[in-house]
């Protein structure tokens, strides 16, 4: 049986219409995350979050550790001072799994979160604090096991 080349033709545009389909399919099932609803609002006062990440390096004050046999995160402010702010537990790949934290630390500077139903993978982990007027903002990258 002898195929002429109209047939070749039309059998290489089937398989790329097929394969431009089965794409549009397969992006169309993906999860579309944004890092926050308010994505906006967010963007208008970024400037006052550079600010405060800048306070932060200054300071060098803020640690963040991660006990994945613990399930804990321990906070240290080496400067021995009692904080209140905001810890923001971001999941990348899966902002379902999202939470924030209060942070208060005590006279001494250290604050301990259980975290025991934490999921296993990368977390951007987003401390705002203030103290003394000034706003202090840090973003630590932590892995669960």
């Amino acid at each position: 049986m002898k195929l002429n080349w109209g047939f070749g033709i039309a059998a290489v545009y089937t398989v790329f219409a097929l394969g431009i389909i089965g794409m549009v399919i397969l992006a169309s099932r993906q999860k579309n995350d944004l890092v926050t609803e308010s994505y906006y609002e967010q963007a208008v006062h970024f400037q006052d979050k550079i600010n405060a990440s800048e306070n932060a390096l200054e300071a060098n004050n803020f640690e963040l550790k991660f006990l994945s046999d613990e399930h804990k995160a321990v906070i240290r402010l080496t400067d021995k001072i009692a904080v209140q702010g905001n810890l923001l537990f971001y999941k990348p790949d899966d902002a379902e799994k999202d939470f924030s934290v209060s942070l208060q630390t005590s006279n001494e500077g250290n604050q301990e979160i259980a975290l025991p139903d934490i999921a296993r993978g990368y977390w951007n982990v987003l401390a705002s604090w203030k103290y003394n007027s000034k706003d202090y903002f840090k973003e630590v990258r932590i892995y669960v096991q």
